[in-house]
């Protein structure tokens, strides 16, 4: 991923000036912020919503609109802030190199995650493993070694 120079942007008086990060691809940040909301959220409910997420930037002080969350979502926006990615990377637990790509190494190991994350959540694999732990340890062992 290419990476551009932040530029200021100008703000109407007594607002500070946001910086734009001109190198962040709309599709490719759209891609990672749905697969964050789809993924990460606390046990035992489900995935946020945009909703949720326009009200904890509000209390971090960013103004964040619905319409301006949905355009970044459905990658017709671009450019956010930085300011605008690190908390929405706060939010989700995560650092600001994932919408960035500037450590690619990061967005692997997230990656990595976030499908280990999928696949625990996943009623099949739960059952499956709860029942595998169920055996006595020698009947597990047995059955892993033959493959099943």
């Amino acid at each position: 991923m290419a990476h551009g120079g932040a530029t200021a942007v100008e703000q109407p008086m007594g607002r500070r000036p946001r910086t734009r990060v001109s190198s962040v691809d709309p599709e490719s940040f759209a891609a990672r912020l749905n697969r964050l909301f789809e993924t990460v959220y606390p046990p035992g409910r489900g995935p946020y919503c945009s909703r949720e997420l326009v009200r904890a930037l509000e209390d971090r002080g960013l103004a964040l609109s619905a319409p301006y969350l949905s355009q970044l979502r459905l990658g017709r926006r671009g450019n956010p802030s930085l300011e605008t990615m690190e908390l929405i990377a706060e939010f989700f637990g995560i650092r600001i190199d994932y919408f960035t790509g500037h450590d690619e190494s990061y967005c692997r190991k997230l990656e990595e995650e976030l499908n280990w994350l999928d696949t625990y959540r996943d009623p099949e694999v739960r059952s499956l493993t709860t029942a595998l732990l169920r055996l006595s340890p020698a009947r597990r062992e047995k059955l892993l070694a033959a493959g099943l």
